[in-house]
């Protein structure tokens, strides 16, 4: 999921602790953007409780692997099961 907000990142850090996984920020004309990956047991509602106390929301969005994504990862995935 790709979230846009405000606030300290430091705050974001803090809210997403152990139950998530911070796969990016980054900036885009001075608005500040993470990309997150949710466990799967756990919802987008998690994910929103876990951060609304935290920081300001301005979007979220589901990011959807593009076919040359899926491959790669595909393509990586079976060269590590097969060393």
């Amino acid at each position: 999921w790709r979230i846009a907000f405000s606030g300290m990142g430091m705050d974001l850090g803090i809210a997403l602790w152990a139950q998530f996984e911070l796969i990016k920020t980054f900036q885009v004309n001075g608005s500040q953007y993470a990309d997150i990956k949710i466990p799967e047991n756990l919802k987008l509602n998690d994910l929103l409780n876990a951060l609304i106390p935290h920081i300001d929301l301005h979007e979220v969005h589901e990011v959807i692997p593009s076919m040359e994504e899926i491959f790669i990862q595909s393509v990586q995935q079976f060269n590590q099961s097969h060393e």
